[in-house]
């Protein structure tokens, strides 16, 4: 059984080939730095899960994506640009209050995650 680094890992080679073969896919590029972050390549992540944000803020009508807010979030948190990092957690609290959202799980689970990794650190 591979262990979660080499889990990481394969997700990274994974949602790059995706990316390759569809670009400016916004669900791909999140998936991406979904592994970046993962794989402690926070710089890399940042610029990636922006990347999707602003190709987003084209293509989609309404909301922002839960998962992507909370991930930009963390990844913000770690390279030390806590004021910004927070704004975000801010505006993902925000967006699963909604009625919508209330049963998000994947939003509720990495909203949880974001908040335990910033009251700790």
């Amino acid at each position: 059984m591979k262990c979660g680094a080499a889990l990481y890992g394969e997700a990274l080679k994974k949602a790059e080939a995706a990316c390759g073969m569809k670009p400016g896919n916004t669900g791909f590029l999140t998936t991406l730095g979904i592994a970046q972050y993962r794989v402690q390549r926070y710089e890399t992540a940042l610029a990636t899960l922006l990347e999707a944000e602003r190709l987003a803020s084209f293509s989609e009508a309404g909301e922002e994506d839960p998962i992507r807010l909370a991930f930009t979030s963390m990844t913000l948190h770690r390279l030390g640009r806590t004021r910004e990092a927070l704004d975000r957690l801010e505006r993902l609290k925000t967006l699963m209050s909604l009625e919508a959202r209330r049963n998000h799980k994947q939003g509720l689970a990495f909203l949880q995650e974001a908040e335990t990794l910033m009251a700790r650190e």
